[in-house]
């Protein structure tokens, strides 16, 4: 394993560059000179020689490097491309890993782009799951929705393999109806989200094995179900940011969140998750932690509630707090770090869980929410140090940013703008953007981007992704995030049907961020310019917004700003 760490992290760079060219619609293959395009013909599940491609003859044409009907062959990390429609998948077969029947195998670098996630539809029909990922592969999939997968196995919509890794943009994963989450990462791989909905699946949303990394951005999380665990069970180690865990249930523990790894939460918002829907046990409506360490930072953890006991309401277990977050119940867990800026014993007054913007349903901050304007007053910081300037809804932050994943005040929603180049730049911010609490009518517009991702892989070293945003600041402040890591007792719980044996102590592994190099500008008014390295797209904010003190001091964080086609 240690041997493959390497040539690993080379892949997620690569894959990380081709995913800021898909957002920012300026780019294709970085540095596979061959990897073919391949465009899928017909709706119709086959493999025959009728004279055009289905999705099924394009996975083995690019999984084996041969033409397949009217599919082109492989070549490398090829793409594929979907059409508006719904590809239901009608050939059932087991215990075949060849694509041909059942499930689609995916056994080399692949990347699979649809049109949005209403009109690209993949429709296991009941017949299996949908994609295995063996080991090795990097695969993006994104603009597409995945749905009514089924089975008894792990993984009942997706399984991603150790060594390999999968990420997802703009996609949707629901109505999956098995003994296992819709998602599962085993040991070694990698898991990423952004933009993405997973909703309404029996058995779970992700179950995540020790030694896996899993980062989820901007997404949602909602309607899944569990015997623990409704929404994310995880051994490893799992970063979220900006996202919105709502209406998942658990019979027995952690309606939203059961943690057995190192999870870490930042402008999260964990409400009205259920757990105890067994009726005789079950604790955290909204977080369990069982072993491990689970940390917070300007979250939102209330309205949850547990079934069985009056008790753990909203979360059981230990918890460490990075500062500013409302944990509305703390009876029955642990609060240790930095408690004089957590709120607790209040509500957030928060709506119900709707669409508000941007794509994605949150839930919205009512006037006089203790969470308006409850961020750190240096800014809302991710898992690196860096500013997030926008929501969930990729809505600009206003003021002092507020608690959890949505922003009361926002003065509207930022488009994006992202350059990829091969020269790395040094990250040297220099000065904060200054905001200030004036709403300022939004002047971005929103540009449909062209699906063109391509996934690559190289085992030569790439540069690093460096984003510079140009902006100007009237004042600076600095802020300090930390981490505190506690002792990772054994965990003890028992297996079920629905989950592996779950004895072993969590020994989640905490990877570095992929890199690779893009840079990108952001106009505001006046003038500095933090730069940043990330391998995530700019927002250019609108010309009018002015600003209170942001810390950049380690850099600025403009987090995915998505250009997102009708209907995603």
């Amino acid at each position: 394993m240690t041997l493959l760490r390497p040539l690993h992290a080379i892949r997620r760079i690569a894959l990380a560059l081709t995913l800021a060219g898909v957002l920012a619609g300026t780019v294709g293959p970085l540095g596979i000179a061959h990897a073919a395009i391949i465009t899928v013909t017909t709706s119709t599940d086959e493999i025959n020689a009728d004279g055009d491609c289905s999705l099924r003859e394009a996975i083995v044409a690019a999984n084996t490097n041969t033409a397949v009907d009217a599919c082109p062959a492989g070549s490398g990390a090829d793409t594929i491309t979907l059409p508006a429609g719904t590809f239901t998948l009608s050939l059932a077969g087991i215990n075949e890993n060849a694509a041909a029947t059942g499930d689609l195998d995916i056994v080399d670098d692949l990347t699979l782009v649809g049109d949005s996630t209403a009109t690209t539809i993949i429709d296991v029909a009941g017949l299996d799951r949908a994609f295995e990922v063996f080991p090795d592969p990097v695969v993006a999939m994104s603009r597409l929705s995945i749905t009514n997968a089924a089975g008894s196995t792990a993984g009942v919509a997706i399984r991603i393999a150790g060594t390999s890794s999968l990420s997802l943009t703009l996609v949707r994963i629901s109505d999956s109806v098995g003994t296992s989450p819709a998602i599962y990462l085993t040991s070694g791989s990698n898991l990423s989200f952004v933009a993405t909905r997973i909703e309404d699946n029996v058995g779970g949303g992700l179950y995540t094995q020790s030694s896996t990394t899993t980062a989820i951005r901007s997404s949602v999380f909602s309607g899944n179900s569990n015997s623990s665990g409704g929404a994310i069970n995880n051994s490893g180690d799992l970063t979220i940011v900006n996202s919105t865990l709502s209406g998942n249930t658990a019979d027995f523990n952690g309606g939203a969140i059961i943690n057995g790894g190192d999870a870490s939460l930042f402008n999260v918002t964990v409400a009205a998750n259920t757990a105890g829907l067994s009726g005789t046990a079950g604790s955290g409506g909204g977080l369990s932690t069982v072993a491990g360490t689970t940390s917070l930072q300007n979250s939102i953890v209330a309205d949850n509630a547990n079934l069985v006991s009056a008790n753990t309401q909203d979360c059981s277990g230990s918890y460490v707090s990075g500062g500013y977050n409302l944990i509305e119940d703390v009876v029955g867990c642990t609060i240790t770090g930095d408690l004089a800026t957590t709120l607790t014993g209040v509500s957030a007054n928060l709506d119900a869980l709707a669409g508000n913007g941007g794509g994605l349903p949150t839930h919205r901050l009512l006037a006089g929410s203790p969470a308006i304007n409850g961020g750190n007053p240096a800014g809302c910081l991710d898992e690196l140090g860096l500013v997030l300037l926008v929501d969930q809804r990729n809505a600009l932050r206003n003021g002092v940013c507020d608690m959890g994943a949505f922003e009361f005040n926002s003065p509207g929603v930022a488009t994006a703008t992202a350059t990829a180049t091969s020269s790395p730049v040094p990250a040297t911010p220099t000065a904060s953007p200054t905001r200030t609490n004036t709403p300022v009518p939004p002047t971005a517009t929103h540009t449909t981007v062209p699906p063109t991702a391509t996934a690559s892989r190289t085992s030569t070293n790439l540069p690093p992704v460096t984003l510079t945003a140009s902006a100007t600041a009237t004042a600076s402040r600095t802020a300090t995030a930390t981490r505190t890591p506690s002792a990772t007792p054994t965990r003890n719980c028992t297996p079920s049907a629905d989950n592996p044996p779950c004895t072993a102590t969590p020994t989640g592994t905490l990877s570095a961020t992929p890199t690779a190099t893009a840079t990108a500008t952001a106009t505001r008014t006046p003038s500095a310019s933090p730069t940043a390295t990330r391998t995530i797209v700019v927002v250019t904010l609108p010309a009018t917004a002015t600003n209170v003190p942001v810390d950049c001091s380690g850099g600025c964080l403009y987090l995915p700003s998505i250009l997102r086609a009708p209907g995603d």
